[in-house]
Order: C-alpha cells, then sequence, then structure tokens
C-alpha cells in the first residue's frame, strides 16, 4: 500500500510517516507539503492523508489499518479528490448523492454542491463498490442510501429523487437492477 501524507506541519507529517512505515503492509508512505504535492503523486497514492495535526496521528493510523480487507468493499474507491478553488480536497465516497456524466469529465453531487472531475462514468462504476453505487442511466450513478424517493413511469423507466434533492431517470434497461437491490425483482 502506498501512501501519500500532505500536510504543511513537518512535525505532525514525519511523525505519520515514521509511524506508518512500521506496517507490513506499506511499501511506502511519503509526506509532502500542500504545495509539493503533484496530480502523478496524488494519482499513484493507495491513500491519501491530509492535514494530520492537531494530536489525530494515532486516530488516523488507527482509521487507516482498522478496516478489514475480507470486507465485500475492499478494494473499492473511498474517496475521490475534487478541486476547491487551488485545492484538491478528498471527498468521502459516502457523502455523494449521485454522479452524472458531463462530457469527458463527470460531475459529482454531494452536500448540495457540484464537483467536478476529470473520469469517465464507466470508471468510475468499476471503481465504486457496487454494493453501494449503481449505474442508473448512461449518464448517472448513483448512491443506493442516497435516493429518498422511486417513481414508476408507463414507459417502463423510472424517476428519483435523492435525499440531497436532484432528480434523476432510471432507464427501462437499468431499472430492474435497482428492484433488485430494493428487493422488488
Amino acid at each position: 500500500m502506498r501512501v501519500l501524507i500532505v500536510d504543511d506541519n513537518e512535525s505532525a507529517g514525519s511523525t505519520l510517516r515514521a509511524q506508518l512505515e512500521q506496517y507490513p503492509g506499506v511499501t511506502s508512505a511519503r509526506h509532502v507539503s500542500s504545495s509539493e504535492a503533484s496530480t502523478a503523486e496524488l494519482d499513484s497514492a493507495d491513500y491519501l492523508v491530509m492535514r494530520v495535526g492537531d494530536g489525530r496521528t494515532r486516530e488516523t493510523v488507527q482509521r487507516l489499518f482498522s478496516r478489514d480487507d475480507d470486507s465485500p468493499s475492499s478494494g473499492y474507491r473511498r474517496t475521490i479528490l475534487v478541486r476547491i478553488t487551488d485545492r484538491l480536497i478528498p471527498l468521502d465516497v459516502a457523502e455523494i448523492d449521485c454522479i452524472l456524466a458531463s462530457g469527458p469529465y463527470a460531475d459529482v453531487l454531494a452536500h448540495g454542491r457540484r464537483y467536478t472531475i476529470r473520469a469517465s462514468l464507466s470508471s468510475l462504476e468499476t471503481e465504486l463498490d457496487p454494493n453501494e453505487f449503481l449505474r442508473i442511466h448512461r449518464s448517472a450513478i448513483v448512491r443506493l442510501r442516497a435516493i429518498a424517493t422511486i417513481k414508476r413511469l408507463p414507459a417502463g423507466d423510472a424517476a428519483l429523487h435523492t435525499h440531497g434533492g436532484t432528480q434523476l431517470r432510471v432507464s427501462r434497461a437499468r431499472r430492474a437492477a435497482l428492484d433488485r437491490w430494493f428487493g422488488q425483482a
């Protein structure tokens, strides 16, 4: 596992790096300041830890190694990096309502905001846990626990609303998978 620590606090970042290097599953742990972090480093890291300071080093290490590697969600993305002005911020996938296609980009809707990322829906569909996310249309992926209501439409398709207020169309071809997830098939 490759861990990248992005923290401007040299002391906290170095302490965490030293602790992580002791774990057998960590192949590399690197500490950089936010101004030094390159896109290539961010993309190649298995885990990104940001702003470790304030005595949270022990908590951060425990969180990194407390997950059960045999769990069904192992190997799936747990965060997506989104850009806010000039900073890259990790967004926990559990906070996402839905992801919409936007040409060669994808719009991630979370917390009532829209974040544009450089990724296709096809790649995101394979990287996200299928027990949590479902492709409901060629242009949309929804986090299943974010669904507030589903309305079946006469043509065989459906419309759904997320808890965040977004209305999405469910294609006829993908409605069966949605019904199976909710135990309706």
